[in-house]
């Protein structure tokens, strides 16, 4: 059968209707685009070209063979494209899982950065807890997650993102409100208010405090409820420093830090270790990580 070579000089001969304009065209002599065509012709049973002593013209075969070349050679352009895309940085679909307390934070910053960066990258988003963001990973619904550690899970690897402090949110008439840093033990865990179960900040919380005690009667489903309950008064919560710059804005609050060494958790990319994407994805972490840094700094702003 014919090979691509052979398609791609039966085209250009056909549209410049002359051998030398066409040899000249593809970069080579005109005895070897002979050679080919001669090639196609005995394959084919007949003639494709009728030589004249002006022009190269189409015989009814070759009329029949060119709209079909055409189309072939259009296709395997578009698949060229397909696999440079793909080999390009960043400009295969990407479907990105991220916990609920990391993503309205973050997001923000780096959706548009991605658009201005990676164009033709399609990012698709899907924001759920930690426990079934993994679900989905493993299964290959996703291609990676963005959230804290530990994934206990060999079959994931990681990327390093930043780390994500830890400070008391208080209603600013808490007696500890005003100090710089609370020790835990003058802190009333008792009004603690925590997040539903299933989110890793809330066991994140509880090992911070190293407390068991916390408000049972109370839960939210978001970091954005926890604090609009301390502003009016209902408790104290934790809060991750990524979205203290967002969630700290309300009046009545108070944003402290913890004596002594300041709790935090580890925010990190996963992807399956089997993936071939590995360079991608260490990209889109470079570009978080450098996006995450000054919302960590923001944060400062509101520390008491």
């Amino acid at each position: 059968m014919f090979t691509v070579r052979q398609l791609r000089y039966f085209q250009i001969l056909a549209n410049t209707g002359h051998f030398g304009e066409a040899s000249e065209k593809l970069g080579i002599s005109q005895p070897a685009l002979s050679v080919q065509i001669a090639e196609m012709e005995k394959i084919a049973g007949a003639a494709l070209f009728e030589r004249t002593s002006k022009r190269i013209i189409l015989t009814p075969l070759g009329c029949n063979f060119l709209p079909i070349i055409n189309d072939i050679l259009a296709r395997l352009s578009v698949l060229s494209d397909i696999v440079a895309a793909h080999e390009s940085p960043l400009s295969y679909p990407v479907k990105l899982g991220i916990i609920p307390t990391v993503a309205p934070y973050i997001l923000p910053s780096v959706l548009p950065k991605v658009r201005h960066l990676y164009p033709s990258l399609s990012l698709q988003i899907q924001e759920a807890k930690t426990d079934r963001l993994v679900e989905l990973l493993r299964n290959g619904e996703i291609d990676a997650v963005l959230a804290a550690t530990p994934l206990e899970d060999g079959e994931f690897v990681s990327e390093f993102l930043f780390d994500d402090e830890f400070y008391y949110a208080l209603p600013r008439d808490d007696p500890q409100s005003i100090y710089k840093n609370v020790r835990q033990g003058d802190v009333d865990t008792g009004k603690l208010l925590l997040l539903e179960e299933g989110h890793c900040l809330r066991d994140q919380t509880l090992e911070a405090c190293q407390t068991k005690k916390y408000r049972h009667d109370i839960t939210a489903s978001s970091l954005t409820t926890l604090m609009q309950l301390v502003a009016n008064g209902i408790g104290i919560t934790i809060i991750p420093q990524i979205a203290v710059s967002t969630e700290a804005r309300l009046d009545n609050i108070s944003i402290v830090a913890f004596e002594g060494e300041t709790p935090k958790r580890h925010i990190c990319l996963f992807w399956r270790r089997r993936s071939r994407r590995s360079k991608d994805f260490k990209l889109l972490a470079d570009l978080v990580k450098s996006l995450a840094l000054p919302i960590l700094e923001q944060a400062r702003n509101f520390i008491v």
